[in-house]
């Protein structure tokens, strides 16, 4: 691709374009979330087939009614609900959020970029490459060793990075996908189900089995739905905090909360890092690195089944600045409580040993959600700035106001799009997947 055809690209793309309104048909674009997606349906044929064997309607359990109960309690209504519950929560665990398949597209075609080392002011591209992972560029990434010579200053033209979201905007997740129909199909068959085995072990039968299977069913049902509300919720504030904060441009950012977009580079004068990875033996060295995490693992085997156990580790978090185009500003990732690297570099297996390598690298697209503090006095005369240049004297930090949430990760705000639900699927439906868990148990 050209770079005429990367402006191009780029100074036609709008977030617009990936906004889909109240329902969209979202499928499955990998051939794991195709295998997982396709059960579901399997699932809900064979709990048609089983039901219909039955060959009459079965009346439901009402409580607090005379003759309360199920006329047809044969096991075969039984197996055909759970069939129906495990379809559904295949379906909503297998259907990708409503961007994804969008992002994906566009992702299309684009070749991994090696990666860039400075060393004593020398730019040189390494013999690692990256691939074109969710968490890297999707237009084309800017042109940016000027960026370089003077961080605190902005580029030539002083142009916002193609992807900033001030230029594409915010894209809007459709507020329904085939998630939500799988919510609300489990929640109708996971009612059925727990009135159809409570009755089974409402003094019908003393057998231990049906005791066992009713509060098996009561502990899954709501832990499940539990663990699904808190999630959402945690989700929802993350995403919240993202789109109802605008991204800053780093030439304008002042001290409070912010949210800043843009490249990662070395700090002035200092060189980028070499992660080496190993720790008894230098497996592999990645040139280029300004922050780095490295795990070393061992294959344990336990009769008859194995598993990795974690032996080695090692992280190096030192602060760089993040540039947009406009200029650049110093960010700790250390102040942060979670910092997302994306998926590994690479992954080395030598036996039964393996090392997972995770980097954030020069040039790289990196997201923060925190506060803006001054730079202190100390920090001021280690590290050289610019007095005239407001942004220099400033530094991104991974600290909480009220009510706010923090993120640093690799990548750009809408990269992390792809991986966002709308408000009524983070918090409408597992509050309704939760209250339909509790309500059969309560009668």
């Amino acid at each position: 691709m050209t770079e005429q055809n990367e402006k191009t690209e780029s100074s036609q793309f709008h977030s617009d374009q990936l906004n889909h309104g109240f329902f969209q048909f979202t499928l499955p674009y990998t051939w794991i979330g195709w295998l997982s997606w396709a059960m579901a349906p399997i699932c809900f044929i064979l709990a048609l087939a089983i039901y219909l064997k039955t060959f009459e309607t079965p009346k439901f359990y009402v409580p607090n009614t005379v003759g309360a109960g199920l006329e047809n309690t044969n096991d075969e209504y039984g197996w055909a609900l759970t069939l129906a519950v495990i379809g559904s929560i295949l379906l909503m665990l297998s259907t990708p959020s409503s961007l994804s398949q969008d992002l994906a597209k566009l992702r299309e075609c684009k070749q991994p970029r090696r990666i860039i080392s400075v060393t004593d002011g020398e730019v040189k591209e390494t013999d690692k490459s990256r691939k074109n992972d969710d968490y890297d560029w999707i237009l084309p990434p800017p042109k940016s060793e000027v960026f370089l010579k003077n961080p605190w200053h902005g580029g030539p033209e002083e142009d916002l990075i193609p992807e900033h979201p001030q230029l594409i905007g915010t894209p809007q997740p459709a507020s329904t996908t085939l998630y939500s129909l799988g919510a609300i199909s489990y929640v109708c068959f996971s009612i059925l189900l727990s009135s159809f085995i409570l009755f089974r072990a409402s003094g019908q039968t003393s057998e231990p089995v049906e005791f066992v299977l009713k509060y098996f069913f009561v502990i899954f049902s709501i832990t499940f739905n539990i663990s699904w509300a808190f999630k959402s919720y945690h989700d929802w504030k993350v995403i919240h905090n993202i789109q109802d904060m605008p991204s800053s441009t780093i030439r304008s950012i002042a001290v409070g909360p912010a949210e800043i977009v843009g490249q990662a580079i070395p700090m002035p004068n200092v060189d980028t890092i070499t992660a080496k990875v190993g720790s008894k033996k230098i497996i592999t060295e990645i040139d280029g690195c300004l922050n780095y995490h490295w795990i070393e693992e061992k294959l344990v085997k336990r009769n008859k089944s194995s598993h990795w156990v974690k032996v080695a580790s090692k992280s190096e978090t030192g602060r760089f600045i993040i540039h947009d185009g406009t200029g650049g500003i110093i960010v700790e990732p250390s102040t942060f409580d979670k910092k997302e690297l994306g998926p590994p570099l690479n992954v080395i297996r030598r036996g039964k040993r393996r090392w997972t390598i995770r980097v954030i690298t020069t040039f790289d697209p990196v997201f923060c959600l925190g506060r803006v503090e001054k730079r202190e006095e100390a920090d001021l005369a280690e590290c050289s700035s610019d007095k005239t240049i407001q942004q220099s004297l400033l530094v991104m930090r991974g600290n909480k106001d009220i009510g706010m949430q923090t993120k640093f990760s690799r990548g750009t705000e809408l990269g992390l799009m792809k991986r966002v639900r709308s408000s009524f699927e983070l918090i409408f439906v597992p509050i309704l997947l939760l209250i339909s868990s509790i309500i059969p148990f309560l009668w």
